[in-house]
């Protein structure tokens, strides 16, 4: 009756552990959405059942997402107990497939979206590119090691500390951490689903790399969170470059990126077009503008041609400093209210906001009035040097203290001899 007892304890507890848990089989993160699938089946198996459901196998590509992904499958880890085992070559442990794999050429690991991660073996292995990696290390070894009969070659993320004997942090890998198993193990997988580009923003015509006009793309995020810019790429016949390229944005910056960045970042397909189109949203809300230069005809213009154009606001980025010499910019500022009076600019590093320019005042406006002011002349009246090193463009915007005027942006192409107008942009999202 003792062992009874006993032994309907130790149920009962086993029972109320797995049914503490909620099922939960999907998650989102980041412009993307996941969907665990509880079947245990080999990696190529899983793989193409993903697809077959319309996504890929988990693509991991920060440590923000590979947290958010483990904390998710961490409340899911009593179902996914019940439907897999330990992998006996990943050192006893349980696992969920990643889309990785270096059965192409060993050492050479892939996502499935075709970009190159990591390099190597071991603690002798290195990022590509800066890529993101978490592959498990320890005392007793590094990953991905290729240990195994038959090799070791598709990815997966461990969901305890392997091997399962070692004491924790005494071993290879910890908990969220990635491990290359062989081909012949059967665990769970997640689904990752394509981006939804239902409401993004198509920004179009961008000139491609090789057609000889240079497009740059300017991410503006005036808020004072870092975030992201998710985007796809299809050239002029509907073909797609790349289905999801995410690229962080410090808070408070606006960065420039030329159309050879991104094409290298977000590692574009092939293609012969000349223009392409950028679908894109954003996680904060900010302003995108799309900046042409002509090389051949010396003109830099303001191409932000989208489908969700930005409401105005008295917020100019990317102005030129004295430094840009060719393209001088110059600021007007119009006097909305029935007074005459003077404004306050705030003028600080677009790039870099820690580098705070000043404050200049312009002189008295008449009522209904506007003055047009040069860069230099501001920059002067300020003491301002501009440094060696960057000081290429400043953001621009009222001082608390100023009211009822509207800023502009133009910048003179002296070798073309025409003015353009900078001041238009389009939505983050």
């Amino acid at each position: 009756m003792r062992h009874f007892f006993l032994s309907l304890v130790i149920l009962l507890l086993t029972f109320s552990s797995a049914s503490s848990q909620v099922r939960n089989l999907e998650t989102e993160y980041k412009f993307k959405r996941y969907q665990l699938v509880l079947d245990n089946v080999s990696w190529a198996d899983a793989r193409t059942a993903a697809q077959a459901a319309g996504g890929d196998l988990l693509v991991i590509g920060s440590e923000g997402e590979n947290t958010h992904i483990y904390d998710w499958l961490t409340t899911q880890l009593s179902f996914i107990r019940s439907s897999t085992s330990g992998v006996s070559n990943g050192g006893g442990a349980i696992y969920v497939w990643l889309g990785a794999s270096d059965e192409d050429q060993e050492g050479k690991w892939k996502w499935v979206n075709g970009v190159d991660f990591y390099d190597g073996d071991g603690a002798s292995g290195s990022a590509v590119s800066s890529q993101y990696n978490n592959w498990g290390s320890g005392p007793l070894g590094s990953e991905p090691d290729n240990n195994g009969v038959g090799g070791q070659d598709y990815g997966a993320m461990g969901m305890e500390a392997w091997p399962t004997f070692a004491a924790a942090g005494q071993g290879i890998g910890e908990p969220g951490e990635w491990n290359d198993i062989a081909a012949t193990s059967r665990t769970v997988y997640v689904i990752e689903f394509p981006r939804d580009t239902t409401n993004d923003v198509v920004l179009s015509p961008v000139f491609a790399e090789s057609s000889g006009t240079q497009s740059y793309i300017r991410i503006i995020n005036p808020t004072n969170s870092n975030g992201e810019f998710a985007m796809k790429i299809v050239d002029s016949s509907g073909s797609v470059l790349r289905e999801i390229c995410r690229l962080g944005v410090n808070a408070n910056t606006a960065g420039q990126l030329s159309m050879r960045t991104i094409g290298s970042g977000c590692a574009l397909a092939e293609s012969s077009a000349d223009t392409l189109s950028i679908s894109y949203t954003s996680d904060f809300d900010g302003y995108v503008q799309h900046v042409v230069w002509n090389p051949s005809g010396g003109s830099l213009t303001n191409f932000s041609v989208c489908s969700k154009s930005a409401l105005s606001a008295n917020y100019l980025t990317n102005v030129h400093s004295s430094k840009i010499t060719t393209y001088p910019s110059r600021i007007s500022v119009t006097n909305n209210s029935d007074v005459s009076k003077s404004f306050q600019l705030d003028f600080v590093d677009s790039q870099d906001p820690s580098l705070v320019v000043g404050t200049w005042t312009s002189p008295v406006i008449a009522s209904k009035g506007h003055g047009f002011y040069s860069i230099p002349e501001i920059e002067s009246a300020l003491g301002y040097e501009v440094p060696e090193s960057g000081g290429f463009h400043y953001t621009v915007q009222f001082n608390s203290s100023s009211t009822g005027g509207t800023l502009g942006h133009f910048v003179d192409n002296l070798d073309a001899g025409v003015v353009t107008e900078f001041t238009a942009r389009c939505s983050s999202r």
